[in-house]
C-alpha cells in the first residue's frame, strides 16, 4: 500500500505545486483523483485540464477554486 502525507498547499507557489498529486471533492459530488498543473503563471489545473483548481491572487495564498470544488486534499506524491 502506497500512503502520502498531505501538504499545506495553501503556503505553497503555484511551481512548487506542479505535479502533485490531489483528491478533489467536486461541488456535483464526484471525487476527482488526478495531478496538479501549472498551465498560467498562478493558475493551476488538473492534469486533464477539465477545470481551474486553484489560483494565487496577486498578494495573498493559494485559493481553491470553490466554483468547482467543495474540498481538495493535495499529497506529497508527485508524477
Amino acid at each position: 500500500m502506497n500512503v502520502s502525507r498531505s501538504i499545506d498547499w495553501e503556503r505553497m507557489t503555484p511551481l512548487d505545486l506542479d505535479g502533485h498529486r490531489f483528491i478533489g471533492q467536486l461541488r456535483s459530488g464526484a471525487t476527482l483523483d488526478s495531478h496538479l498543473l501549472r498551465a498560467k503563471k498562478n493558475v493551476i489545473f488538473d492534469a486533464d485540464r477539465l477545470a481551474v483548481v486553484m489560483y494565487k491572487p496577486q498578494h495573498g495564498v493559494m485559493r481553491l477554486e470553490e466554483s468547482v470544488y467543495r474540498s481538495i486534499n493535495v499529497l506529497e506524491e508527485t508524477k
